[in-house]
């Protein structure tokens, strides 16, 4: 059960000893296309469910509108209105920001391939 165990350096990143296998420009090329339909699939999918997310929030939100404006909590309709309109544009802020997070995340990872692309075309 003493079974000796070889130690192994680790290779350095300049010292392979196999020569790295360089892609042929078409695959290069279709990786690079297929990165692209990831990066707008995923970008569809998130302002989809940010959507999503703020249609289901606005329709939670109006129930409390309607059982306080049923009970005459909320004063007169000009002021219920006011309230509905602000709480609605607070909502429309945050998931505007979302989603305009998310446009920015795809422009940056999609500026980052286009970066390797010109660093690829540089070697």
């Amino acid at each position: 059960m003493n079974e000796q165990i070889e130690e192994v350096e680790p290779e350095s990143e300049g010292a392979r000893s196999e020569p790295r296998e360089e892609r042929p420009e078409s695959e290069k090329v279709d990786v690079r296309r297929e990165a692209r339909q990831w990066l707008d699939a995923i970008e569809t999918a998130v302002d989809r469910g940010v959507g999503t997310a703020e249609n289901v929030h606005r329709s939670v939100l109006d129930l409390p509108f309607e059982m306080l404006s049923r009970a005459g909590a909320l004063g007169a309709r000009d002021q219920e209105d006011r309230l509905r309109e602000v709480t609605g544009q607070t909502v429309g802020a945050i998931y505007d920001l979302v989603r305009d997070i998310n446009h920015r995340v795809t422009s940056l990872a999609t500026g980052l391939l286009e970066d390797r692309e010109l660093g690829e075309r540089a070697e």
